[in-house]
């Protein structure tokens, strides 16, 4: 048998359920929408891109690069995101290029462990944390969790593990949970000065300051 087991197996962690550990947080009542599509776009392919629209409305679009040894594409792959269905449709200067290669609705949750260690049993990534997928925190977070933790491992100190990283993941969901649930972008007058929830974006983003901001309006960009 294992001396120690670190546990990774996601947001529904089965791990997690059999040991009782409370995952306590929040979620929100409608779904957020993401798809993987070619698209002809006036966006740097170096930054991630969010565009507020009329209508308490926003829509994000982020590079996906499948293997960095490849020539630049015409239409590169992109994920966009955005609470709304079809926001894409509203903006002129932004179109498909081809299907999307993937489409997904989910739910976002705010959770974190009560726990991150039960006896000889630790959790990481998905299993001990969750939040939306502004400011591209979410494997990055994981990773940070086993990195700590194969070094407490070669060290012998892995009863360490839960103080090194419970603050910090926390500080994470709390305040990317802070960037959804207020919105300061919710008056679309706001639009082009939303230094608020970017600001919090860039602070938990393993991507910062690689986020750029602008708005829409119907035929051009603010």
């Amino acid at each position: 048998f294992a001396s120690w087991i670190l546990a990774a197996d996601g947001a529904h962690s089965t791990a997690r359920k059999t040991l009782n550990v409370d995952f306590p947080g929040s979620s929100f009542e409608k779904p957020w929408h993401l798809a993987d599509l070619p698209l002809s776009t006036p966006f740097e392919e170096d930054l991630g891109h969010v565009l507020f629209l009329d209508g308490n409305r926003f829509i994000f679009f982020i590079r996906v690069i499948d293997d960095i040894t490849e020539p630049p594409k015409q239409n590169p792959i992109w994920r966009v995101i955005s609470p709304q269905e079809n926001t894409l449709e509203e903006i002129a200067d932004v179109e498909p290029a081809g299907a999307p290669i993937w489409k997904s609705a989910f739910h976002i949750s705010h959770r974190i462990n009560r726990q991150f260690q039960v006896g000889n049993v630790f959790f990481a990534g998905d299993a001990a944390h969750i939040h939306s997928p502004i400011g591209a925190r979410g494997m990055n977070l994981g990773l940070e969790d086993a990195n700590i933790f194969s070094r407490l491992v070669t060290s012998r100190q892995m009863r360490r593990y839960e103080d090194l990283r419970k603050t910090v993941d926390k500080g994470v969901v709390k305040k990317n949970r802070t960037v959804v649930a207020n919105r300061p972008w919710r008056n679309s007058n706001e639009a082009p000065h939303m230094l608020g929830a970017i600001e919090l974006a860039r602070a938990n983003s393993a991507v910062a300051p690689a986020i750029s901001e602008n708005c829409y309006r119907p035929g051009s960009f603010c």
